[in-house]
């Protein structure tokens, strides 16, 4: 079906009923949806940059727009092509005007929060660190909150590798681990850990992502790299969250002192 959570071709038709002109804003606007869109680390570089990226490619976008087949097709090499090829049209047509500023415009410019549990925590405990890290305070260039995790799981897993096996069983499991921590390996774990994903949820869910790579084939192997995993990265997020872990803990105990749980018809508590 065709939606806003569709892929990649179905968002790229979508448009809005109501036509507005753009705007200096929203043409400015228009230049990074069309960077965060190309992707492929584009989207992480500061706003002003993913501007000049988008001009600096200006050739590419009309020629995407005007020869979407024929052409170079610089816009297959976007992460999101077909959203890519629809802002490649309505940026040559703005740019094209005489002025861009007034032109008609349907496309949505999509937004996405950064871990949007973890944001409402940092918020509520006023927790700077945990606030930058999900880029609830202004920055130079957008944090990854996913990735910065994966590296301090990294550095513990390092650390662990340097310790005898003989004396420390998290030495030989780091040892199978160390090149395996990347950012979606913790990704899944880290976004669900606000909303009470277990430790057992968890482990499995770095199981998954290490079998899908043929990472470990031994099987006892695997389980032990995914328990030393999930509790790394717990630990990793603890770190970079304490004031959210606390928060968590102290709402899950407030809901059991309080009774059983009710719900209209609707699902929604009260």
């Amino acid at each position: 079906s065709v939606g806003h959570l569709g892929s990649d071709l179905c968002r790229g038709i979508l448009e809005f009923a109501k036509e507005r002109p753009l705007g200096k804003s929203s043409l400015q606007w228009l230049k990074i949806h069309m960077a965060n869109l190309y992707a492929g680390g584009v989207d992480k570089f500061s706003y002003e940059d993913r501007i000049a990226f988008t001009e600096n490619h200006l050739d590419d976008i009309f020629d995407s727009a005007d020869r979407p087949l024929e052409g170079r097709r610089w816009w297959l090499g976007a992460e999101d092509p077909f959203q890519c090829l629809a802002t490649c049209i309505n940026l040559a047509e703005a740019l094209r005007s005489s002025s861009p500023e007034t032109t008609i415009s349907y496309m949505p410019v999509h937004q996405d929060g950064s871990c949007n549990g973890l944001q409402h925590y940092a918020a509520l405990e006023r927790d700077k660190l945990g606030a930058a890290a999900v880029n609830l305070v202004a920055g130079e260039k957008p944090a990854d909150v996913y990735s910065g995790i994966a590296a301090r799981v990294l550095d513990i897993t390092r650390r662990d590798a340097k310790k005898d096996p003989a004396t420390d069983p998290n030495a030989s499991r780091a040892s199978l681990l160390i090149n395996q921590v990347y950012k979606k390996l913790v990704k899944q774990m880290v976004m669900t850990s606000v909303y009470g994903v277990t430790y057992i949820g968890a482990r499995d869910q770095i199981k998954k992502r290490l079998k899908d790579r043929c990472a470990i084939e031994d099987d006892d192997e695997l389980f032990a790299a995914s328990c030393y995993a999930a509790k790394t990265t717990l630990t990793a997020l603890g770190e970079m969250f304490e004031a959210a872990r606390r928060l968590s803990k102290e709402s899950v105990k407030s809901v059991i002192r309080s009774g059983p749980v009710q719900s209209d018809r609707f699902g929604l508590i009260f």
